[in-house]
């Protein structure tokens, strides 16, 4: 009795180890979504060209987005969707894109539903609409938006220095702006700035020399210098609708005038 008791207790430290790895070995279920996300907010352009989309994430394979409307200028539809089962693990998600025929806050309003079984949620999307849709909705350079041309985080400029203010989109929060410049080394150099204030744009147009060799030895040469001298404007700023509304992200912007100077 005394020996079988003995080999118990060697064997069973071995038995827990083996229940242990097969355990561990055996990975868990992932989670199915248990309710929809969706963003309450969303931003674009006016026109076709500047449209803007979103991205629903719904419970299960099996749900679908029903019942799209739109307030009066704004087109929106759902042009991409995906599904995914593993197990016991299911997931759905969908894309709206849209785009606005005005400027102004439009709505999206749609039902998630679940294999037509019923509604699981009904949600409502705000879509601020306004010149590109970018982050910097103005740039004005002495008084003049530089962003009228419908250029993307760009404009251009005939003056030596002006004053320059931005104003980033609906829900966006400007929090600091630095200014960057070539100097004559081709170093950026960049400093603080405060939003509206004078700045004196830079004048070092961007250059590179390029040695073109063979097995010989060097056989030519080649020069590239850019027309334009660019002062770069780099904009940390907080995002309202967000699901992180202290996050910082960060944007740029820049403005060109015809350069004087290369390195």
């Amino acid at each position: 009795m005394q020996e079988k008791k003995r080999r118990f207790q060697l064997v069973s430290p071995f038995l827990l180890l083996a229940v242990m790895l097969l355990v561990f070995a055996c990975p868990m279920a992932a989670q199915a979504a248990t309710k929809v996300y969706a963003p309450t907010h969303a931003r674009c352009g006016v026109g076709m060209r500047y449209r803007g989309s979103v991205t629903v994430q719904m419970v299960g394979h099996q749900d679908t987005i029903t019942k799209l409307k739109t307030s009066k200028n704004l087109k929106a539809k759902v042009t991409y969707t995906t599904t995914y089962v593993d197990g016991n693990s299911s997931s759905a998600y969908a894309t709206i894109s849209f785009y606005a025929k005005t400027k102004g806050t439009h709505t999206i309003k749609f039902n998630v539903t679940n294999n037509g079984k019923g509604t699981r949620t009904t949600r409502t999307i705000k879509v601020h609409a306004y010149g590109t849709g970018s982050i910097v909705k103005s740039a004005k350079v002495g008084g003049t938006d530089v962003t009228k041309g419908g250029l993307y985080r760009s404009g251009y400029t005939t003056a030596a220095s002006a004053k320059v203010k931005f104003t980033l989109g609906d829900g966006y929060k400007l929090k600091s702006i630095k200014v960057g410049k070539y100097d004559q080394n081709g170093t950026m150099n960049y400093s603080k700035f405060k939003n509206g204030s004078k700045v004196k744009f830079g004048t070092v147009g961007y250059s590179y020399t390029r040695e073109i060799s063979s097995y010989y030895g060097s056989i030519g040469r080649s020069l590239s210098k850019d027309m334009f001298a660019p002062t770069y404007f780099e904009i940390t700023y907080t995002d309202s609708y967000s699901t992180d509304r202290t996050a910082k992200y960060v944007t740029s912007f820049c403005i060109y005038r015809l350069a004087t100077k290369w390195p």
